[in-house]
């Protein structure tokens, strides 16, 4: 299993991009195995001025990805690859285990 952090300039560039490592299918919908959280843009409350919430845009299109298995792509998700967030914006749930 692994988890992909992705970011794109806009939605059209990340799904060349997820297309071309074959994590989706034409329609865009992901493939088997393939997890996919469409972020897009977002915004965070940063603190606060008197009141007034101080937001911090993040205007680029966002993607998670968990692929559940082996996967020798990254090549095609190189150029939108992020680190992993100190804080991620939203993240998986752990898978569960069953006997």
């Amino acid at each position: 299993m692994i988890d992909l952090y992705l970011r794109a300039g806009d939605q059209a560039t990340m799904d060349a991009a997820l297309l071309a490592a074959g994590l989706i299918a034409e329609d865009g919908e992901p493939v088997l195995d393939v997890c996919l959280d469409r972020i897009g843009s977002y915004t965070i409350v940063t603190g606060y001025d008197g009141g007034i919430p101080i937001v911090e845009e993040h205007s680029e299109y966002h993607a998670n990805v968990r692929v559940l298995s082996d996967f020798d792509q990254l090549d095609a998700v190189a150029d939108i690859m992020i680190p992993p967030p100190e804080t991620p914006f939203r993240v998986w749930m752990a898978p569960s285990l069953t006997t």
